[in-house]
């Protein structure tokens, strides 16, 4: 049947006995006037108002709006539209919001090792520490505290908290404060029996940006250098059995970025800069540092 299809994309077809005829307007409202008058060009006319034409016009439109605005010239120039209703333009299906299923949250400001946690205020001011105390690891020497807020503390703004077996270490923006167990010296750099209460062992050196504490030593960064403290007796600080006070680690002369990470596992420490240098440095009898000759002591060596 000799018919008119028009599209939604400027396009019109007139289909005749001969062929295909194509109109385009940039107008999409005025593609079916254009497709009228192409037709009659060609001979084609109406038969009477309200019956089907020679030539019937077949639409689909995507806007109430147009069809109106068709329906009304059709009725005016005697053609009909032939298929098209009158309904509203298709919603899209809306894109699902992603589900959370999961979230992993770190940080600087919460720390817990072996029964008990410690974490700064809600503004990031003081340290409260809960669980168990039996070796000065809440901040106070009362064996029966579970919960303490630390008094040395209070008030100071923590950049940083961080936990060992049985001892915790905080910083401010230049001072690094330690408890607990401190019978290596890895609360304060000096040995004793009895725990410390929290002492600002390392101060002055700058702003700390990392932290971390190992099985007995504890080390901490000061923009390109790091410190370390405590034990030494299986090579995790340097070469040696005796026990050092904050001691600056001889990094390799190519380290040039801030160090902003610090990880202990045991008796290695890893540090990494700004720019993405890796350091390792302490005990090696198992291989833990790749790339290095198995050995009770590796220096600071840039890991590549």
């Amino acid at each position: 049947m000799d018919r008119i299809e028009i599209y939604d994309n400027g396009r019109a077809e007139i289909h005749t006995g001969d062929g295909v005829i194509t109109v385009t307007s940039p107008n999409q409202a005025g593609l079916r006037t254009a497709a009228i008058i192409k037709a009659r060009a060609l001979g084609y006319r109406p038969v009477t108002r309200g019956r089907l034409s020679k030539l019937p016009i077949k639409r689909v439109l995507t806007t109430a709006l147009v069809l109106a605005a068709t329906c009304a010239l059709g009725a005016a120039s005697g053609w009909i539209v032939h298929g098209a209703t009158l309904s509203k333009p298709a919603t899209p299906p809306k894109t699902p919001e992603p589900k959370i299923i999961t979230r992993t949250i770190h940080s600087s400001h919460l720390a817990g090792a072996n029964l008990f946690t410690c974490r700064t205020g809600t503004d990031g001011n003081g340290i409260t520490c809960t669980g168990l105390n039996d070796t000065g690891q809440l901040g106070t020497l009362t064996a029966e505290i579970t919960s303490y807020e630390i008094e040395e503390l209070k008030n100071k703004p923590i950049s940083i908290i961080t936990a060992g077996r049985s001892t915790s270490c905080a910083a401010t923006a230049n001072s690094v404060y330690c408890w607990g167990k401190n019978d290596t010296g890895q609360a304060t750099g000096k040995p004793s029996n009895t725990p410390a209460t929290p002492t600002a062992v390392l101060t002055g050196k700058g702003e700390i940006t990392a932290l971390t504490i190992g099985a007995a030593h504890t080390c901490a960064a000061t923009g390109t250098s790091i410190y370390c403290w405590g034990d030494t007796s299986n090579g995790q600080i340097k070469d040696t059995g005796q026990t050092l006070t904050p001691t600056k680690m001889s990094l390799p002369k190519n380290i040039k970025g801030q160090i902003v990470t610090l990880e202990s596992s045991g008796y290695v420490t890893w540090a990494q800069t700004k720019t993405g240098q890796w350091i390792a440095f302490g005990n090696n009898r198992a291989g833990e540092i790749p790339g290095a000759e198995k050995s009770s002591h590796i220096a600071p060596t840039e890991i590549k």
